[in-house]
């Protein structure tokens, strides 16, 4: 998804990741620590960005006490989330949208939620709920991130403006922290 975005809004408005900077995805938490060191050891620059969930805090605070030692060179995606600092990174996209998304790789299947699943802060959290509740087996996030990742390449103008502007904040954060302006 993150890659997605770049693509696009490198190609409308030039902004995006510096093109030395290089997103490598950890393949979740558990994997991120065994990621980092490597790339810590061979000099290479580290920014973790993190779901902002339980896990990925913890973790974050691993990362930065064992290698970064720069509490700043952690980022966690509900930080960017308008009030929802547990945010992962499927909730920069509006709820609607998201949906349209899951409705599209799940069909017909009645998604809607009850009062106690519609407090749940996290879309991805929610969507568990309510898959659990109806039994429509495990919601797999991987199938809606793909949908994303083809309609953020295939109708960039479709790509809700919130959503653009967190993926905006967090490239700038991420610049800054790698090439601080007085560089």
């Amino acid at each position: 998804i993150l890659t997605a975005l770049c693509v696009f809004v490198r190609s409308g408005t030039g902004e995006g990741l510096l093109s030395d900077i290089i997103l490598v995805p950890a393949g979740g938490v558990r994997n991120l620590l065994p990621l980092a060191s490597m790339l810590v050891g061979h000099e290479v620059e580290v920014v973790g960005l993190l779901d902002g969930d339980e896990p990925g805090r913890r973790v974050g605070e691993k990362l930065t006490d064992r290698l970064l030692g720069d509490e700043n060179r952690c980022l966690f995606i509900g930080d960017f989330t308008d009030g929802n600092v547990g945010g992962e990174l499927e909730d920069i996209f509006p709820d609607a949208y998201y949906l349209s998304a899951v409705k599209e790789v799940y069909g017909g299947l009645d998604l809607r939620f009850n009062a106690a699943e519609k407090q749940i802060l996290t879309i991805v959290d929610r969507l568990e709920a309510v898959f659990e509740r109806k039994g429509h087996g495990k919601f797999d996030k991987w199938r809606v991130t793909q949908v994303l990742r083809d309609r953020i390449l295939e109708d960039p103008e479709g790509v809700p403006t919130t959503t653009v502007d967190i993926y905006k904040s967090i490239v700038s954060r991420i610049n800054g922290l790698l090439r601080p302006s007085n560089d």
